[in-house]
């Protein structure tokens, strides 16, 4: 990555540029007291703990670095963050400190020997290691050795690590002691990476049994079988630290170096002023060094990929009726679909109820247990899987959560909502379904073009206190009286509803009013419309009759889905002396402007029938429109892109103009819009036309001076 570095002493001293790999970063480097600070650790790029010597505590917020209030004056050594109200530290004479609350207390240890090591998983979980073979390990109320069971034979340990199957602890010539976390038990010591005269001093894992410790100036790979060197550096190694789903590996060291991987190759580079002692990578490639004098350096990724999940189900479960749960790959810093991403998804409903089954997609899946927990070992290239899940009893409302085995931070957002289970509700397809319906009912999901009409299949499902037989209810016929409402999902508010059968729907449940839908043997179907785009949810209930299990009535929904727009055009087109398009059709015809000058351009998001759509241009992510020129004449000439350092502003109802494109050749073109990104909310692209009013020509007929 391109790095672009600010040196920063309470104030702005110096700035450089290094060179790294995989993106743009702005690095950062304050000091906020002359003090060494020996290790680093974070759950997120707003929660970085960095401790040093006499017990002093930094903290990153996502914006700056502050001090925190200590307990102790004793040196610390190095420090685990869990999550934003649980971490521990360890230094000299035995001391821990554990952070609850965003307040530290030091805990009584059974050694006062220098602790140089910590891993937590929890707050009621944690492994200290130092000098004289000590192991400690906490439950959650007190701390006990456990050297002996670890077989460290008194030699000096300088890290622990941690993962999901495993906790390591490494001693400095290299030997891991390995704790089976599933088991409960101590391997025996692992002389592999023994490899003589070498002082280890920190070790990452991936979770997919590769360990990787620095001793020396050298990075090395234990896999299980082997202890290989991957790289060397000019300067001694002090810290390692990763990035699972991404690959990315960073080891820093003396004199500010850093060696980072990127997956392909190692780079080497210098970032601060000092000595590097510890780093820690967050899963959105934001690297944070921990130095000597009390350096902080905040490296900052711009335009890195992030990955993350998106679980979408339509948030209305029926306990006799699998639900399809769809997660997708998405980078969260554009919304889009990412198919780079490869590791171990875990699927937890978060209540130890439910078994999961695999319905699309083509990785390893697991479900051994039926304790709502499940994996997934995701393989690259793809960008969704569907799973279903059998949730039988159990308390009612579930959040669903997925996230990844090694690197928990890389995670759905919850922004998909509870899903409500029930003994009935209404199932909502594309197709109407067959009865007895198949084993896995896919709810509605579609992407739709705003503006056009499409069915949405209902059908009653379940038990009813009648009759505990599963299956359509058949005997829910004739006229019905539904309440439809909607759900602005992205962008999170609209002005345009929803029509059901043309009848405008409300957009919150209490307002939804009733709607006399037609049933003929448990299953109906209506027609939809929205003529605006973004995501958004359909949902329904029959509250009429009175239910002992469900009081507020027998509901449904669709899945979140994609509306997206049906065209682009563009309308007033003026060169730089606001002078509009003449159109040119050949050589013969009117300039318009010269090559490299600037044009305005206005373009407009429609729905099928030609009405704008006001939401386009405000989703989470905003999205926005490419020109695309397509050269007219010469017909065998140079089709340069068109130009624009910012392009179309922001959207306004459905619309936007941009004052500063650009065309550095000459001759006849035509432009064609499509969405900027190539791909609306995941559901693909949309193009305008190029020809006739949709499109424009220009003549140039001069290079700029």
């Amino acid at each position: 990555m391109i790095r672009t570095k600010h040196n920063i002493a309470l104030l702005l001293v110096g700035f450089l540029l290094a060179l790294a790999v995989n993106a743009t970063q702005v690095c950062t480097t304050v000091t906020l007291v002359n003090k060494d600070l020996n290790g680093i650790s974070g759950n997120s790029d707003s929660n970085v703990i960095a401790v040093g010597k006499d017990g002093n505590i930094a903290i990153w917020d996502g914006t700056a670095w502050s001090a925190m209030i200590s307990p102790t004056t004793e040196d610390l050594l190095d420090v685990e963050v869990v999550d934003a109200n649980t971490a521990f530290a360890v230094g000299k004479k035995g001391t821990i400190l554990q952070l609850i609350g965003g307040i530290w207390l030091e805990q009584i240890t059974p050694t006062d020997k220098e602790l140089q090591g910590v891993w937590s998983d929890s707050a009621g979980e944690a492994w200290a290691v130092g000098k004289n073979g000590w192991v400690l390990y906490w439950n959650g109320t007190t701390w006990s050795d456990v050297s002996a069971a670890a077989q460290t034979d008194g030699k000096e340990l300088t890290d622990a690590w941690g993962d999901s199957w495993s906790v390591y602890a490494l001693n400095k010539d290299g030997v891991l002691h390995r704790y089976d976390r599933a088991a409960g038990t101590w391997d025996a010591p692992d002389t592999i990476c023994k490899l003589g005269g070498g002082k280890f001093e920190d070790l990452w894992s991936d979770g997919a049994g590769n360990i990787y410790l620095v001793s020396k100036k050298n990075v090395y790979l234990h896999d299980g079988m082997t202890c290989t060197v991957l790289a060397t550096a000019n300067k001694d190694l002090l810290g390692i630290h990763g990035v699972a789903p991404t690959g990315q590996i960073v080891a820093v060291g003396k004199n500010s170096r850093v060696l980072e991987y990127d997956g392909t190759t190692w780079t080497e580079t210098d970032e601060g002023i000092e000595e590097f002692r510890d780093v820690w990578v967050s899963r959105n490639g934001n690297a944070y060094y921990a130095g000597k004098k009390g350096e902080l350096t905040s490296c900052q990724c711009i335009d890195c990929i992030v990955p993350g999940f998106l679980v979408i189900h339509d948030n209305f479960g029926i306990h006799c009726l699998d639900e399809i749960i769809r997660v997708e790959v998405i980078d969260v810093t554009s919304g889009n679909p990412y198919a780079d991403y490869s590791g171990q998804l875990v699927l937890d409903t978060g209540s130890g109820i439910g078994s999961w089954s695999l319905v699309a997609g083509s990785g390893l899946f697991s479900d051994p247990l039926a304790d709502g927990i499940a994996s997934y070992i995701w393989p690259a290239g793809e960008t969704f899987a569907e799973f279903a899940l059998s949730y039988v009893e159990g308390p009612p409302v579930l959040d669903v959560d997925t996230f990844d085995t090694v690197d928990p931070g890389t995670r759905d957002d919850d922004g998909e909502g509870a899903l409500v289970f029930s003994a009935s509700g209404f199932s909502v397809t594309a197709a109407a379904l067959s009865n007895p319906p198949p084993a896995v009912v896919t709810p509605f999901a579609g992407p739709v073009t705003s503006g056009t009409d499409f069915p949405l299949h209902i059908t009653a499902y379940g038990q009813t206190p009648t009759d505990s037989q599963c299956g359509v209810i058949e005997s829910y016929t004739g006229v019905q009286n539904l309440k439809f409402w909607s759900a602005y999902v992205d962008p999170g508010t609209g002005t345009v509803p929803v029509t059901i059968d043309g009848g405008v729907v409300a957009t919150a449940e209490a307002a939804a009013a009733g709607q006399p839908v037609v049933f003929a043997n448990g299953q109906a179907s209506v027609l939809a419309k929205y003529k605006d785009v973004g995501r958004i949810q359909i949902l329904l209930k029959d509250d009429s009759l009175a239910h002992p299990d469900l009081p507020g009535g027998i509901r449904g929904a669709t899945a979140v889905f994609v509306s997206r727009p049906d065209r682009f055009v563009l309308s007033n087109i003026v060169n730089a002396d606001a002078n509009p398009n003449p159109a040119a059709v050949d050589a013969n015809g009117p300039v318009f402007t010269a090559a490299g000058e600037p044009f305005a351009v206005t373009v407009t998001a429609l729905d099928a029938e030609g009405d704008p759509t006001p939401n386009y241009g405000r989703e989470a992510v905003p999205e926005s429109v490419l020109l695309t020129p397509a050269l007219v004449d010469p017909g065998g000439g140079n089709n340069p892109p068109v130009g624009a350092p910012i392009g179309f502003t922001v959207f306004s109802g459905g619309q936007a103009t941009g004052n500063d494109f650009t065309w550095s050749e000459v001759g006849i073109i035509q432009l064609i819009p499509s969405v900027a990104d190539g791909d609306y909310l995941g559901s693909g692209d949309v193009t305008g036309s190029a020809s006739g009013t949709l499109g424009v020509s220009f003549h140039i007929t001069s290079l700029p001076p």
